[in-house]
Parts: C-alpha cells; structure tokens; sequence
C-alpha cells in the first residue's frame, strides 16, 4: 500500500465528528491490520488472535518507523489474552480484572 492507495477508515464517535484513520499495513487474510492517525501520533496492530507471533509484530514496529514515519515513542503493546502474571506486571487491581476473566496459565 501506499499513500495513495491507502484505504481510509473513519471513525464517528459523535456526530458530526468524524476521524479519519489509515489502514497502512492489512494481512494478505486479514489476519492483522496496522491503524494510523494522519498526524502520526497514534498507531494501532490489531490482529485476529490473541497472541500475535513475535516476529511479526517486529516487521509491523519496524514498517510503522521506517515506511510510515511513526515514532514508537509512548506506543505499548496490550495483551489481548490477561493471566494473573500480566495483571501484575501491568498494576491492575483484582476488582479491576476479576478472576474470572483472566486466561489459564
């Protein structure tokens, strides 16, 4: 994809607001998907399971800066699938993420 050709997808959270977001990078399957904002202060990799292989996430990080322009700087990487480990890692309270919804280790 390129500038040109990159398919526009916006977002209206309240009408008449619309924000405008780029899809920049999309699987050959759709398996995974890179959002931007035109300003570049936002990005966001969406994929279809949980947990995203590694190494891929790695390309998708490193075609945000390199092809897109974007600066990792502040960008994080949130778990799709929460165990007891990442909820303490990460400081949230058990009244926040009950039990009940975490993963089985």
């Amino acid at each position: 994809m390129t500038k040109k050709n990159s398919p526009l997808w916006k977002v209206s959270p309240l009408w008449p607001i619309k924000l405008p977001y780029h899809i920049v990078e999309l699987g050959d399957d759709y398996e995974y998907c890179v959002i931007g904002y035109p300003s570049r202060d936002y990005a966001w990799i969406m994929s279809r399971e949980p947990v995203m292989d590694e190494g891929l996430y790695d390309d998708l990080t490193k075609k945000l800066v390199e092809k897109h322009q974007y600066s990792l700087d502040g960008f994080r990487k949130v778990p799709q699938k929460w165990t007891k480990a990442e909820r303490e890692k990460r400081g949230i309270s058990v009244d926040d993420l009950p039990d009940q919804f975490l993963a089985t280790e």
